[in-house]
């Protein structure tokens, strides 16, 4: 079906509009202001669903049970942690960043995979491989990405964190929907956009997202050759994309900065890193962790606890641990613990239910959820909640001929 812009506008903006809320959601930037501009795009979103909707859905579906028991529960623990916590008031932005940002982009997430037919799903596809492209060539002319100070959002500034995260779905999904295309002229444009994307994930620097979409690549590749599913064909796009990537990152130029951010990484003798700054403070992070479990392993320091000792132990813009587990420990102790496995392990379930790719997938978001970011704010994750929904893990696209496989 032919995409036209003034026919299919509500459509274009509620997908960029998700697209970027994902993104956005991400941040761990507590300020008011960043709280108010999360607020408002969440309900610009709402209010152009709810105007754009022509579907009468049960209200269960729209509503799974378990998400609503699930979200409950996680901040009925983090409100009740609050009341001996050594930082509420960090805390209570945490939670405040669950209840305007994450928690409604999982429904909304649910609302949008229900309601999925071929025209959302082109324009899907079209969006992130037109922004990513885009934005690939962009950065390689002004290079955004700086590493030793806060980001700020301006055109000449951006988060690698979030940037990277974007650039290396947009991978993975390509990787993933390549064996599905029919047409070997579309799977050599698609190869094109990968190795650009792949490339672009480079570039950012950001080290966890990188080795990431290694890691997951290789399992990809793995799993691929036990279930004998690829053909020779395919064989032969993945081998060029990998060779190309690779050959981009040693002829196309980077900041001398990126290049020794890969380096000190790699370099592994003693645990120096060649004195990389980032990394050792992150190990700092994750040594006075383990001082801080101690203190109190069982109901752990309140959520938003680690930040009140990390001004005289840690950098100042370290404010969690950079890893869910040890932010749980920390802050919520075993009851947190409890709930980080059992919500990790019905998204695998569940997913895995639906397809295996779908769980590469969220191994990708799990990866990244041990290296950046806070409890509140992994986004990638969290959105694989909407896989134990009875709804969802039906075949949510007979009725338009589209059966889940062929579409991841």
């Amino acid at each position: 079906m032919h995409i036209s812009l003034k026919r299919n506008l509500p459509d274009i903006l509620i997908i960029n509009l998700f697209i970027l809320d994902v993104l956005i959601s991400s941040t761990t930037n507590y300020q008011t202001s960043f709280f108010i501009f999360k607020f408002l795009l969440t309900a610009i979103l709402v209010i152009v669903l709810y105007f754009n909707n022509s579907n009468k859905q049960d209200i269960r579906t729209l509503f799974p049970s378990f998400l609503i028991k699930c979200f409950s529960l996680f901040l009925l623990i983090t409100f009740l942690s609050l009341i001996y916590s050594a930082n509420p008031f960090f805390g209570f932005k945490k939670i405040l960043n669950l209840i305007i940002s994450i928690i409604p982009l999982v429904f909304i997430f649910n609302y949008l995979w229900l309601n999925l037919n071929k025209t959302t799903l082109k324009i899907f596809f079209y969006s992130i491989m037109i922004t990513g492209v885009i934005s690939v060539f962009f950065i390689m002319v002004i290079s955004p990405f700086s590493f030793n100070s806060p980001y700020s959002f301006s055109l000449t500034r951006w988060s690698h964190q979030i940037y990277g995260r974007f650039i290396g779905s947009i991978f993975l999904i390509l990787l993933f929907i390549l064996p599905k295309i029919a047409s070997k002229k579309k799977k050599l444009y698609l190869m094109i956009i990968a190795i650009i994307t792949g490339y672009g994930t480079y570039t950012t620097g950001a080290r966890s997202i990188f080795s990431g979409i290694i890691i997951v690549s290789v399992l990809f590749f793995i799993v691929n050759i036990i279930k004998k599913e690829m053909k020779y064909f395919d064989l032969l796009i993945y081998s060029l994309i990998v060779l190309s990537v690779v050959i981009a990152i040693f002829f196309f130029p980077s900041t001398s900065q990126i290049v020794n951010r890969y380096e000190n990484s790699t370099n592994i003798e003693n645990l120096e890193f060649n004195g990389d700054k980032q990394i050792h403070e992150r190990y700092q992070a994750y040594s006075i962790s383990e001082e801080r479990i101690k203190q109190n392993p069982i109901l752990g320091l309140g959520f938003g606890g680690f930040k009140s000792f990390y001004k005289s132990d840690i950098p100042v813009w370290m404010e969690y641990p950079h890893n869910i587990f040890l932010e749980t420990a920390v802050e919520l102790g075993i009851p947190g613990l409890l709930f980080i496995f059992y919500l990790l392990y019905n998204i695998f379930y569940y997913s895995y239910k639906i397809s295996w790719k779908l769980v590469l997938f969220f191994v990708f978001g799990f990866w990244l959820s041990l290296f950046s970011k806070d409890l509140a704010s992994q986004s990638i994750l969290y959105l694989g909640m909407i896989f134990t929904s009875p709804a969802i893990r039906e075949n949510t696209f007979s009725k338009n001929g589209m059966p889940v496989e062929e579409l991841i």
